[in-house]
């Protein structure tokens, strides 16, 4: 199996889709229930709007159909080893992710992420009538109030349809940085544009997507007055520009010492240096970062360079993009809860961070328990100072 992605000649009622990802088999043919489904996403369905999430169907699917024709199996048909067992491809292909070991190993959230691409799918093929019935079994159940409240008792229960494919898998708390990490790290980066990418994660929050498309039209000299402030940044989606997570628009604030930097890097050495090597290439001369190449940076690069100081021993601790993002919500929001009561300190953390649920910056509270009240008094001056490095 290989995936690719389509060109300008792509067309569907003579309208071009390029980077549209295409199944193919080892024949070079496209899968074609594939390939009605992931058009349905990225065409049809409105809800749809990120491509990440197309790709990562995608992957999803090329994973679980690579592994059904190494093994000569039918994405439509059950595997049936005798009269009394009947297995799905779907339960096969689930067992073997779970059997990988060693660097192929994958952790339970990863494969029931591919098994919900796999069945959303498998549900599509079922109503535009390619199957007849869901290799799997359904499951009633009843799911809990996201709220809890002294009327709780008035409301009726509500039912979720569930499937017998999820493996069961525990929350887990974030990993984050400690103070001394945070420290090494940023001392440890002698690129200059990795070092301010670090910190600009470390004091912002910001996604790694948001990092390597972050604009440079942002950045601005601080006046004196602005030298103890944090001064707001709106992150705008916009096409070929800067990306956001479900394009939905938000308010950072970067340190007036960081942004002093961000803005000399612009007109001194190496931003400028990169961007002239971005000259005749449009389309990145609106990024702030740019590789050596004056190119954008791929979202791998990140984690690569990040993998290559622990690899290289110039820190010994694993690290990656949204680790950063984790170590400054837990202290964004201990810092926040000392001004205000805990429910606005949620409110403001989940709109520095984008979440479209305060259930998801709430994970962040348990993060504080790992560090100690010390530590978390001083990491938001430390990490100004680390700011003006």
């Amino acid at each position: 199996m290989l995936l690719i992605h389509s060109t300008e000649d792509f067309t569907i009622q003579g309208i071009s889709y390029p980077g549209i990802p295409l199944l193919v088999n080892e024949e070079m043919e496209v899968v074609e229930p594939v390939l009605r489904f992931i058009v349905y996403q990225a065409v049809q369905n409105g809800r749809v709007r990120s491509k990440k999430t197309i790709l990562s169907y995608a992957n999803s699917l090329y994973d679980f159909f690579s592994f059904m024709e190494a093994n000569n199996l039918n994405w439509n048909q059950s595997c049936r080893p005798d009269e009394s067992t009947e297995i799905t491809v779907v339960a096969l292909y689930r067992s073997w992710s779970v059997s990988l070991t060693g660097k192929a190993s994958l952790m339970a959230s990863t494969i029931n992420t591919r098994l919900a691409a796999i069945r959303q799918f498998y549900e599509f093929c079922l109503k535009r009538g390619t199957i007849n019935r869901l290799p799997w079994d359904g499951v009633r159940r009843v799911a809990r109030h996201g709220h809890q409240s002294a009327m709780r008792h008035t409301r009726s229960s509500l039912h979720t349809d569930s499937t017998d494919l999820r493996l069961k898998t525990y929350k887990q708390t974030p990993k984050v940085l400690t103070l001394n990490q945070a420290k090494q790290l940023v001392q440890a980066i002698d690129n200059r544009t990795l070092n301010l990418i670090v910190k600009l994660a470390l004091t912002t929050g910001m996604r790694r997507e948001e990092l390597i498309t972050f604009q440079l039209e942002s950045i601005c000299r601080p006046s004196s007055s602005q030298i103890n402030n944090r001064l707001p940044v709106d992150l705008i989606s916009r096409p070929n520009g800067q990306r956001t997570k479900g394009n939905r628009a938000r308010t950072i604030y970067i340190p007036a010492p960081l942004m002093m930097e961000l803005y000399e890097y612009t007109r001194f050495g190496e931003g400028v240096r990169r961007t002239k090597l971005a000259d005749g290439i449009e389309e990145h001369l609106s990024y702030l970062f740019l590789n050596l190449k004056g190119e954008s940076f791929s979202e791998r690069a990140l984690n690569t360079l990040l993998s290559k100081l622990y690899q290289s021993g110039r820190i010994d601790f694993h690290v990656t993009p949204h680790m950063l993002r984790h170590t400054y919500a837990t202290m964004e929001l201990y810092a926040e809860s000392h001004t205000k009561d805990m429910g606005q300190a949620l409110a403001w953390v989940r709109d520095r961070l984008g979440h479209s649920s305060i259930q998801t910056t709430m994970i962040y509270v348990h993060c504080i328990e790992q560090l100690d009240d010390h530590e978390l008094h001083h990491y938001q001056n430390e990490l100004l100072e680390m700011a003006n490095l």
